[in-house]
């Protein structure tokens, strides 16, 4: 994700996992996660709705919440089409969620989202 509102040093948005190696020490980063889905039945053909977890990594709390915050404003109510396939929407779903790793010292704030596409 390149935007340039995120801080300097952010070092990105991962699937699953931050690779070893891909964040300096003390730079914020982010990882996402599919928890759930499901198929909605339609008249209107096969939707999906899947639950995606993003989670915000950085030793300072504010920092956390405010990319966490950067990248809700970006993918609320966004739709379009990612990799081929059409996504009819993605909104926020329930409130964010606090954390603090005490192993690395880093606050986590946690967002999870709806995502509606067609299969």
């Amino acid at each position: 994700m390149t935007d340039p509102a995120l801080p300097v040093g952010f070092a990105g948005l991962f699937p699953e996992v931050v690779p070893v190696g891909a964040v300096e020490e003390g730079a914020p980063s982010a990882v996402y996660t599919v928890t759930s889905g499901e198929p909605i039945p339609c008249q209107a053909g096969r939707i999906h709705r899947d639950t995606v977890e993003v989670t915000v990594w950085s030793p300072d709390k504010a920092e956390a919440v405010a990319i966490a915050a950067l990248i809700t404003a970006r993918l609320d109510r966004w739709a379009g089409t990612l990799s081929g396939e059409t996504i009819d929407g993605v909104s926020v779903s329930g409130a964010p969620d606090d954390g603090f790793d005490e192993e690395n010292q880093e606050y986590a704030r946690l967002v999870r989202f709806q995502v509606i596409y067609r299969i």
